[in-house]
């Protein structure tokens, strides 16, 4: 079982407080070959909270977000190292930012369903297709250094455009702490 906490930053400036966003968590396990499971929270405890119009109830984009999902890897070629070798499917049903547009609009509370496909291209990137609940995304996951422990996600979201309308560029970054520090061994 693995506890995965992690912090988005919703703005680098703008609109909102540079770095807003909120602390988030999600409790993981493997269990028979291939599968995985996972219940977490976002937007737990927020930072430079946004105010709704001029009301002085404030939000964040993923505030109130909880979630339970289920992943199943397929092995496509039994050589890990070879091209195609991996597709993972993902399932879930959440609440908060999983919701359509028009139900977050209108402040109604439902629960929506979200998906992704990721198909191994190499052993260091995956392309990825994911529905996230209110739009589609495209996207790449890429371990560029093979002895560092990072990971960049650059994406086009709001492919549908049932966000604001527009598609837009977005990257993720992560990096394993845990990895970090037994290295250095801490």
């Amino acid at each position: 079982v693995g506890l995965q906490l992690s912090y988005t930053a919703a703005s680098f400036g703008g609109s909102r407080d540079p770095l807003s966003g909120g602390f988030n968590a999600k409790l993981h396990k493997q269990f028979g070959r291939g599968w995985a499971a996972a219940i977490g929270g976002e937007g737990i405890i927020n930072i430079g909270r946004l105010p709704e119009d001029d009301d002085e109830i404030e939000f964040n984009d993923f505030e109130g977000t909880y979630y339970g999902v289920i992943t199943r890897t397929i092995s496509l070629r039994e050589d890990f190292s070879q091209p195609f070798s991996r597709l993972t499917l993902t399932g879930g049903a959440g609440s908060g930012r999983f919701r359509t547009v028009d139900q977050i609009a209108n402040g109604e509370f439902a629960v929506g369903v979200f998906g992704s496909a990721a198909l191994q291209v190499f052993p260091s990137t995956n392309l990825i297709t994911e529905w996230t609940g209110q739009d589609l995304a495209v996207g790449l996951s890429v371990a560029p250094f093979p002895d560092f422990p990072i990971v960049l996600t650059p994406a086009i979201r709001d492919i549908a455009g049932e966000g604001d309308g527009d598609p837009r560029f977005v990257l993720g970054v992560g990096v394993s702490l845990s990895e970090i520090f037994s290295r250095l061994g801490l």
